[in-house]
């Protein structure tokens, strides 16, 4: 069978997500790479994730409207846009402790009725979940989560949005996971980006900080202060 093209495939996501999202009728957030895909992304996404309250899982699937675009087979929810079928994942909390209820108040509505979470908070949630992926295995996702990053920073700075403290003290970074972040960001031109809209705002002040956070923030800075000795970059190279 003829693989879908990438524009093609966003398409369908976009589809399959107003298809499943008119079958759940109730309380829902849409998110991950399905919600940036409603809003202009370009990146595909091979599944659709919704956070729900959890008082509403359990009886998730008696109250869905079935059809032939929304199905339920072998415990899965999948749901069809064009030609391209896509899984559902149904989440009770986002990037470790994140539930329905802690971000109910940054719900928007955006293509056909969809609900997501405005851009700010998706920001927050993007850079947790970049540093929250195993090393090895999670390479590729983090990938994914710098250009999902870009992207929402982008439609921020066209949209005059900023990072403000309301939505900052929901999502905290400590000093070290924010470097990290930060350190991919301008090794792909796109820090100032990043600045420009705030993003640095999640970063919980240093004196709040865990100890070990600190820790490792001062051996990584030191490290690349080492680094840039050795090539001659420091005060006094050529």
């Amino acid at each position: 069978m003829m693989e879908t093209p990438p524009e093609s495939k966003v398409r369908d996501v976009v589809t399959a997500v107003s298809n499943l999202c008119k079958s759940l009728g109730g309380k829902y957030i849409l998110i991950g790479g399905a919600s940036l895909a409603c809003q202009g992304s370009r990146r595909v996404t091979n599944d659709i994730d919704i956070l729900l309250p959890a008082a509403s899982i359990p009886h998730l699937v008696s109250t869905l409207t079935l059809s032939q675009d929304v199905t339920y087979r072998t415990g899965v929810i999948y749901t069809r846009g064009g030609m391209s079928e896509f899984s559902v994942d149904v989440l009770e909390k986002v990037v470790d402790d994140k539930t329905f209820e802690d971000l109910d108040p940054f719900i928007i509505t955006v293509h056909d009725g969809v609900k997501t979470l405005d851009l700010p908070i998706a920001l927050g949630i993007k850079i947790r979940c970049f540093y929250l992926r195993n090393e090895e295995s999670g390479r590729p996702k983090q990938e994914s989560d710098i250009f999902d990053i870009t992207f929402i920073c982008h439609k921020m700075k066209q949209a005059g949005q900023m990072v403000d403290d309301n939505v900052a003290k929901v999502i905290p970074i400590g000093c070290y996971n924010m470097l990290l972040v930060k350190d991919r960001l301008e090794g792909v031109g796109k820090l100032a980006l990043f600045l420009s809209v705030d993003g640095q705002k999640f970063q919980v002040p240093w004196e709040e900080d865990t100890d070990e956070q600190r820790e490792y923030f001062v051996l990584m800075t030191a490290g690349e202060e080492e680094s840039a000795c050795a090539l001659g970059v420091g005060e006094g190279g050529n």
